[in-house]
């Protein structure tokens, strides 16, 4: 089926639709649309799925081998199942929790395999972390040592063993910042204000990076684009003076015991989806792997050796496991392929300047992890890179070579079925934006310019920017 819809718009490939804009005051006059990429329908390749519900981004690639389909099964149950503390004779149960940490599970911060959301008012909401970043950074990885009492991550829920004294609550409040379009419409972004309450073990020294967990699609993919593939994008100084300057960041890989490029996490700190999992295990459960080992916080430096039953809690076959399953959830394909709105959104979206960090396509190469994601024609909307995104979006905090204004460009794809699997919208990397309009609002920096394009364009042009990258 899906070979007969690509053929079909093979063939509408080759048709010229007339569009205009649909308002005078609009600042781009009549414009000629090509019909859109065929294979862009297929984002995530041969393996997108046709899926709009709250299933959507929980299927694994179609083109899985029968054992990679079996061992995909097998992480699944890893992701979805409950950790707990101490030591358990339970198949249902998986031990080795804490002593800190966010969440027992990893579907606990990517509910239904999306995106996690903020906090409200006082309820203790697993999908927004706190990394803290200190003075210091190790001299042989580059990497940020963290807070000298609370480390790394600032986790607010504790295991039974230490008598309850979790590290504190985290707090989340918001000011609405009212703004204005040159046509007059009216828009509302909140600003928000981060702190911690309740502290047990002193005052937090150092900077709070707010984080909201992602989704994971295509993680697959997005490791089987090339490295000449990602640094051919990258200006970090803007030699050809367009604005946009790119870079990459080069990382710690644990095991080899080198410096690789970032390609997950809000400033690219990991290099592969396995390591990446492995920091997740470690900073939001506790949980030892031979990756990270050491899940003890400064604070419990001396009870530690008395809470751990094992030196790795995570063995290396689970880790592969739930490694194999993050990386292999399908991409849905594109809702809304073709029409006459979304086709002029995505010329605007080129037009104004999105597309030069939100780089449509890309050509997978190989992969250590999967042969199904070798070789694919993907259309992640992403460069893998770090831009400056402005002051007000700054954590104030470097990682590697991220400074505190420059984050990641995060893939669209799927980017509009958030609220069916999720139930809301929250975007950005600290889930600020409530929605698509706002999060394009909130880009600064290298993106000062797309943001001032899209506000001098008419409401109708903004509106089909807007459905555009939601169909994606």
């Amino acid at each position: 089926m899906i070979k007969v819809i690509k053929f079909c718009f093979i063939i509408l490939s080759a048709l010229l639709l007339l569009c205009c804009s649909s308002s005078d005051d609009g600042v781009y006059e009549k414009v000629s649309i090509n019909a859109p990429d065929p294979d862009s329908q297929f984002p995530g390749g041969i393996a997108s799925i046709d899926l709009t519900d709250e299933r959507a981004f929980s299927q694994p690639f179609r083109t899985f081998s029968v054992a990679e389909q079996i061992e995909f099964k097998s992480g699944n149950f890893l992701f979805q199942n409950t950790w707990v503390e101490g030591f358990s004779l339970s198949s249902q149960n998986l031990d080795g929790l804490g002593p800190f940490y966010n969440a027992r599970s990893c579907t606990g911060c990517h509910a239904n395999d999306g995106r996690g959301r903020v906090p409200v008012g006082g309820e203790n909401i697993t999908g927004l972390l706190f990394r803290l970043h200190g003075t210091n950074v190790n001299p042989i990885t580059g990497q940020n040592i963290g807070d000298p009492i609370y480390g790394e991550q600032f986790q607010n829920l504790v295991v039974q063993e230490i008598d309850g004294q979790f590290e504190g609550k985290l707090e989340v409040s918001y000011t609405e910042i009212n703004g204005q379009y040159p046509d007059g419409t009216t828009y509302s972004l909140r600003q928000p204000k981060y702190g911690t309450t309740n502290l047990n073990y002193g005052d937090i020294s150092s900077k709070i990076s707010p984080r909201i967990a992602p989704v994971n699609l295509g993680l697959g993919l997005l490791e089987a684009i090339s490295e000449s593939d990602l640094l051919e994008n990258a200006d970090e100084f803007d030699a050809d003076a367009d604005g946009i300057s790119g870079k990459p960041n080069y990382v710690w890989h644990v095991r080899s015991q080198t410096k690789m490029i970032g390609r997950f996490g809000w400033k690219l700190e990991q290099p592969t989806v396995r390591q990446q999992v492995a920091a997740a295990f470690n900073g939001d459960m506790g949980l030892s792997t031979t990756i990270f080992q050491d899940d003890c916080p400064t604070v419990l430096s001396e009870q530690c050796p008395d809470l751990i039953f094992e030196d790795i809690e995570v063995q290396d076959d689970a880790l592969e496991r739930i490694t194999l399953y993050s990386s292999g959830l399908s991409v849905p394909l594109r809702r809304d392929f073709n029409t006459e709105q979304t086709n002029l959104g995505a010329q605007l979206f080129s037009q104004i300047d999105c597309a030069k960090c939100h780089i449509p396509k890309h050509i997978t190469g190989s992969s250590e992890l999967s042969k199904a994601f070798e070789n694919q024609t993907i259309f992640p909307y992403t460069d893998l890179l770090l831009h400056d995104m402005g002051a007000a979006l700054s954590d104030n905090a470097n990682s590697f070579d991220a400074t505190g204004n420059e984050w990641r460009t995060p893939p669209l794809w799927g980017i509009g079925l958030i609220p069916v699997v999720n139930g809301h919208q929250e975007l950005m990397h600290d889930g600020r934006a409530r929605n698509v309009e706002e999060a394009i609002l909130w880009h600064a920096g290298e993106a000062a310019n797309a943001r001032e394009n899209f506000k001098q364009l008419s409401k109708e042009e903004r509106q089909a920017l807007i459905d555009f990258v939601n169909s994606i």
